[in-house]
């Protein structure tokens, strides 16, 4: 699932920062942002995947052939079927996040 403008903001606060890639090119840091983005928007669907009740998976179904490009559309859908979509959304965005800091931080 592709995270709406909000959400693409949200996850990308601050990141450069604290990966301390401030000094890389500009395509450098974009070519990040677009990978840890993906990643984490997969880390995300299957979060959501595994909290949608079983009777929603074949409107999703539907909601993804229909609605593919369209992101704002399948918030909409996930916030009405899983009850805690903004947390689950921040952890996944803070766990991640958390690895990438450790991975990337400068030895001390």
């Amino acid at each position: 699932m592709p995270l709406s403008q909000p959400l693409q903001k949200a996850l990308q606060a601050n990141l450069i920062k604290e990966l301390g890639i401030e000094d890389l090119p500009l395509e450098q840091k974009e070519k990040i942002l677009l990978d840890v983005t993906t990643i984490i928007n997969q880390n995300i669907s299957l979060r959501l995947l595994e909290e949608l009740p079983e009777e929603r998976a074949k409107e999703l179904e539907t909601l993804l052939t229909d609605f593919a490009d369209d992101p704002e559309k399948l918030e909409i859908f996930f916030r009405q079927e899983v009850p805690n979509f903004d947390e689950l959304v921040q952890e996944e965005i803070a766990k991640y996040k958390q690895q990438l800091v450790k991975r990337f931080a400068p030895a001390k």
